[in-house]
């Protein structure tokens, strides 16, 4: 028998007894819920899971694969989930088909449940907004409207997996909380199937494993009460939060007794990449050959042609996620796609390959995993480490990742997606390679707000104020902004600029500078009314304009990381004319660094004027609970001097 399904680490880990929660390893039936006691135990959850089972079926018929998951859940509807719990999504495509669906409804009458069939199921296409591989993906909607409070909702169905490099995952946790949960695989033992755990957060459950009938092995996990995910603001993605053993089947035997390879390694992985590649482009059309020679006419270094390629391609195709199929991993013909002007991520990232490889650059199709996959090809060599396309140019020590999906990036700057993902480059039929995105340094993500004040009447001020984006920030604002009006575009900046209080006006403002290789700059006008305080002739202001920086930020209760898409800088500089006034007054400077932030707010006055610079760094885009102690330190140390006042008072 061969069997890598768990290293002897992790099995002895799994082999833990049943638990604090005295697992049974029985399903509840639905007579057997005490609703009232549940209503009790989970008071702001909007159901429960009393049973979520999946049964996987590996095993192969006349030499022929065969993956089936046999799933059950049981979930019993909670007061909060009344308005919000009303349909279930069951989703199937050409890679996954979903088979022998059936829901129920137990109807609670105050003692007991009655059954009742479901009937209400549509087939319906998905639509998927925030994905960039797709499937042809359809989901089933089940809705069960006329459900109330403690009923329970029973559905059933299996998964084929008609492609089976797609198996699989199981997902323990859950945004619910589950009472039991069971997980199984009865497989063939001359198939060999890979597996990784991510993320157990402390889970307590029992697992066994035993042979059958000589030729079959059944692994089984038991998990008794898992309580929810939940989100906070600025989280990590699902993928980073739950707890799950992702399996990948590696080989199996056909019926002459030969070995086929599925996945579970970087060559068997690129190798079925490539085999899809193997027809596409297989030609030079003289239209593209002509795009390409016109683009890099007259230019002799490699880099300065493929910037005008890059650009031609980040300009002139505008994105457009749709897929049918085993279109979500296949490229349109660079031809259709440059003819058409519009394309998703496989269609840009192979257009940019054949018109540099035209002009005889070293550029190649490129698979990639954006941020919100927890983990990297060579930690789990599988198809979900991928879910989206670029090209990369490789000359010597030089690698430029090129994702013409990001509409404002500059060449050379990778989307901020897959910042520090591996890249899983097709140099040829047989050869790749695996190299790393860089992260960006925070010092090229900043924004500078740099304001000049002066006193008006009475307590309000006026002034006017440069405000400077660099990096990442600029291409977000440049998103953001996109064709959007005027009007809109100033009220999103009165909320960004704000200072001081909610007497703070955003007067005008003009964009200055915008483009692709220089910082933004927008120069605007603004007035805060009733900021300044007056006592005694003497008048005091707060020039820390960022003093709520940190109060996003709350360690206390904090269950997840703290997870940016990208770590940056901040800088206020202020310049306020205090023109008859004395200065009384100004704070210490203080200064702050440790792993997670680096500031400094310095004062500073000379004649009539005060200058105060305030910077601010997030050194890491992900603050761990391990770095809590000094982030929280961070957070008292710029509390204590945040709202440090100056004072000034009439010359005398």
């Amino acid at each position: 028998m061969t069997l890598h399904l768990l290293n002897k680490t992790l099995l002895k880990f799994l082999l833990v007894c049943a638990g604090v929660f005295g697992f049974t390893g029985s399903a509840l039936s639905q007579n057997d819920v005490n609703v009232p006691q549940l209503f009790a135990k989970f008071p702001n959850q909007q159901l429960v899971y009393l049973l979520k089972q999946e049964q996987v079926e590996i095993k192969t018929t006349k030499g022929v694969l065969s993956v089936i998951n046999h799933n059950t859940e049981k979930f019993l509807l909670l007061k909060n989930g009344l308005s919000n719990v009303r349909s279930k999504k069951i989703r199937t495509s050409e890679f996954v088909k979903v088979n022998n669906l059936k829901a129920h409804l137990y109807i609670y009458n105050g003692k007991k449940h009655s059954k009742k069939e479901i009937t209400t199921i549509e087939l319906k296409a998905e639509h998927n907004d925030d994905g960039i591989f797709y499937d042809n993906s359809q989901f089933y909607n089940i809705t069960f409207y006329d459900a109330k409070e403690g009923d329970i909702v029973e559905i059933q169905y299996d998964e084929e997996w008609v492609e089976p490099r797609f198996f699989g995952a199981f997902y323990f946790s859950d945004y619910y909380p589950v009472l039991k949960a069971n997980y199984s695989i009865n497989m063939q033992n001359d198939i060999v199937l890979k597996s990784k755990e991510f993320n157990n957060q402390g889970l307590t459950y029992f697992y066994d494993s035993n042979t059958r009938d000589k030729k079959m092995i059944s692994m089984n996990w038991k998990f008794d009460t898992i309580w929810p995910i939940i989100d906070e603001e600025y989280d990590p993605a699902f993928k980073s939060k739950a707890s799950y053993i992702l399996f990948s089947i590696e080989k199996y035997k056909n019926k002459e007794g030969g070995e086929v390879p599925v996945c579970g390694s970087l060559v068997n992985l690129y190798s079925w990449y490539n085999d899809l590649l193997k027809n596409v482009d297989i030609s030079n059309d003289e239209y593209l050959v002509k795009l390409s020679d016109s683009l890099t006419n007259g230019l002799t270094d490699p880099k300065a042609k493929l910037e005008k390629i890059f650009y031609w391609v980040q300009d002139k195709v505008a994105y457009l996620a749709y897929e049918d199929g085993l279109g979500g991993y296949i490229p349109r013909e660079a031809l259709v796609v440059c003819k058409r002007r519009f394309g998703d991520c496989k269609d840009m990232a192979n257009l940019i390959t054949r018109l540099a490889q035209i002009a005889k650059l070293p550029v190649y199709r490129t698979w990639i995993g954006t941020t919100e996959i927890p983990y990297q090809f060579t930690d789990f060599p599988a198809p979900f480490c991928s879910n989206h396309m670029i090209a990369t140019y490789i000359n010597g020590s030089d690698t430029i990742f090129l994702d013409a999906t990001g509409k404002y990036y500059p060449f050379g700057v990778p989307t901020s997606m897959i910042q520090g993902k591996e890249a899983l480059i097709g140099i040829d039929k047989d050869n790749f390679t695996v190299k790393k995105v860089p992260v960006s340094d925070t010092k090229n993500n900043m924004e500078h707000d740099s304001i000049v004040l002066q006193l008006a009447d009475g307590n309000k001020i006026t002034g006017e104020g440069y405000y400077k984006l660099y990096g990442y920030d600029k291409i977000r604002l440049m998103h953001l902004f996109g064709n959007k009006s005027y009007k809109w575009q100033k009220e999103y900046l009165e909320s960004v600029l704000e200072k001081g209080n909610n007497k703070f006006s955003l007067d005008t403002f003009n964009i200055v500078e915008q483009s692709l290789d220089k910082p933004l700059l927008l120069k605007y006008k603004l007035t805060i009314n009733d900021y300044i305080t007056e006592s005694n002739n003497t008048k005091y202001i707060n020039l820390n304009f960022l003093k709520d920086y940190f109060e996003k930020f709350s360690t206390s209760k904090r269950v997840h990381p703290y997870s940016f898409t990208y770590a940056g800088s901040t800088k206020l500089s202020v310049n306020f004319d205090v023109g008859k006034y004395n200065v009384e007054y100004l704070p210490e400077d203080l200064s702050f660094n440790d792993a997670t932030f680096t500031y400094s707010l310095k004062y500073s006055k000379t004649m009539s004027k005060i200058t105060f610079e305030n910077s601010i760094t997030m050194n890491k885009a992900e603050i761990d609970q391990a770095d809590f102690p000094e982030l929280n330190k961070a957070i008292s140390t710029y509390r204590k001097a945040k709202s440090s006042l100056i004072s000034i008072s009439l010359k005398k």
